[in-house]
């Protein structure tokens, strides 16, 4: 599959253990160069976002049980969990990936960190999930 997402595990800047107190100092991160448009998606429980493609590339670090669909270029549609085990990942998505993401919590509220290299523009409604 050529166009999918792509996902590097990244790391916390620094951990308090004593409190699970967590810091990510996003500035760090290796796209921030390419970074032209930021938004922080708050998904209250069991709520879907996106449903489209468009011509941007996007990463995300996402806090809480988010899953991502994106279908592939057959139209078979797969999924990755977002913060698997409270890990962090930087998921680059694609331009032109047709993509959603949806909090799999019935009862916790999440957030999505979305980086973006230009302001969203064409979007194309596209059911995913």
């Amino acid at each position: 599959m050529r166009n999918q997402p792509i996902v590097t595990p990244i790391s916390y800047s620094y951990i308090k253990s004593d409190q699970d107190i967590r810091v990510l100092n996003w500035k760090e991160l290796p796209v921030l160069e390419a970074v032209k448009d930021t938004q922080i998606i708050y998904f209250s429980a069991s709520t879907v976002g996106g449903n489209h493609r468009h011509p941007r590339t996007e990463w995300y670090i996402c806090f809480g049980d988010l899953i991502l669909y994106w279908l592939d270029e057959t139209g078979k549609r797969h999924q990755k969990c977002l913060n698997p085990k409270g890990r962090l990942l930087l998921v680059k998505i694609p331009p032109f990936l047709a993509h959603a993401v949806r909090n799999r919590s019935a009862t916790n509220s999440a957030l999505l960190l979305e980086l973006a290299d230009a302001h969203q523009n064409h979007v194309e409604r596209i059911k995913v999930y």
